[in-house]
């Protein structure tokens, strides 16, 4: 494990001037866990109907100030009825407009009365530090990257093909391989397995949309070694 953060440092910080990525995620990951749990934001989110959203942006006062490829980080919260929890994040950016003008979207869908439940706080963390691990790598990534042949959306489920392209894109590989090591910042889990369990999960959700497992496991394993490779990439 301290290896590994300190392999993950110095991939980061090679020079003193580069943005340190792990300081950004762990700083927006207290804002935003702390903002949920104070007593107003607690009273103010239960009473709110179920699908609704609450949204607000981010005072990040300094954090970003010397930061080129980050604008403002949007926070958007949805209360459900049904005991389910969710965080996404996107980066986004455009090849038309300045990468000083992208903006970082956090998404949490979370149930109603989560303040009383067990773990939460400790399953909130950890989802967000994938995420935002995740997104702020995709910030420092480069324009061409980024805004490349990746099926999005909807788009990246038409086919095998684009399942590939977009899971097994520099720029995704390198997203969810940061995850990954914010997941193990936050839990100290194995991040052989947790890269495993996103493979899994990718593999479900095609599942659900109606591929077989016949024609889904050599695109799995395509993806699991092409993360594996650059993961290895990474530590060298």
């Amino acid at each position: 494990m301290k290896l590994l953060l300190e392999n993950w440092r110095k991939y980061l910080n090679e020079e003193d001037e580069e943005p340190n990525l792990i300081e950004f995620s762990e700083e927006l990951n207290d804002m935003i866990s702390s903002l949920l749990f104070r007593p107003e934001s607690i009273k103010h989110l239960n009473q709110q109907k179920p699908e609704s959203e609450v949204t607000t942006i981010l005072d990040t006062g300094d954090l970003f100030a010397n930061y080129e490829t980050l604008n403002e980080v949007h926070l958007g919260i949805t209360i459900n009825d049904h005991g389910e929890g969710e965080v996404e994040g996107v980066y986004v950016c455009s090849p038309t407009v300045p990468r000083s003008q992208s903006n970082l979207l956090i998404t949490l869908k979370i149930p109603r009365e989560y303040d009383k439940l067990e773990g939460f706080l400790e399953w909130l963390t950890e989802e967000l530090e994938d995420a935002l691990s995740h997104e702020l790598q995709h910030s420092c990534d480069p324009t061409d990257m980024l805004t490349g042949d990746i099926p999005e959306g909807e788009a990246k489920w038409e086919s095998l093909e684009n399942i590939y392209k977009h899971f097994a894109s520099d720029a995704e590989t390198r997203g969810h391989l940061a995850g990954a090591r914010g997941r193990v910042r936050r839990s100290g889990a194995d991040i052989n397995e947790i890269i495993t369990g996103k493979v899994n999960l990718i593999f479900e959700e095609a599942l659900e949309r109606g591929y077989t497992e016949e024609e889904l496991m050599p695109v799995m394993q395509a993806i699991w070694e092409k993360w594996n490779n650059y993961l290895a990439g990474w530590n060298e």
